[in-house]
């Protein structure tokens, strides 16, 4: 019983140093964001579209275990009026979303996919890096 309460402990402390992890990075990014963003702020002003489409609860996908604890299928890297940068490990909603914004006017100019293992996953995920531009 105490070889399973201690499995279980670190199992679980692994999982909080992972999720403290994800929002550690997360704010990061977004600081830096930021930082990029500041010379194109009016360019940017109107161009959120896709951000806010890709950030609603339709494009999350939710822990069966943890109900709270959503992800985005689809992130927004870069949106401006002429180019939008998307990024997904979902592969078949990325795709979809790409058909959708080429019906907008927008051809693909390239794609990039890399393989990453998850922390607590033994099978790697490909992550897929789109640019489109007008």
């Amino acid at each position: 019983m105490k070889k399973i309460t201690l499995s279980l402990t670190i199992v679980f402390n692994v999982i909080i140093l992972t999720l403290i992890a994800i929002n550690f990075s997360e704010s990061s990014i977004d600081k830096q964001s930021t930082v990029f963003g500041q010379n194109n702020n009016t360019a940017n002003s109107n161009s959120t579209k896709y951000t806010d489409l890709f950030s609603s609860k339709a494009y999350q996908t939710c822990s069966v275990y943890t109900p709270d604890f959503c992800t985005q299928t689809i992130k927004v890297i870069h949106e401006s009026p002429t180019t939008i940068v998307l990024t997904s490990e979902y592969s078949d909603a990325l795709w979809q979303a790409v058909d959708m914004i080429k019906r907008d006017g927008y051809k693909m100019d390239g794609f990039n996919s890399y393989s990453a293992e998850a922390a607590l996953s033994s099978q790697p995920s490909i992550h897929t890096t789109v640019v489109l531009s007008k």
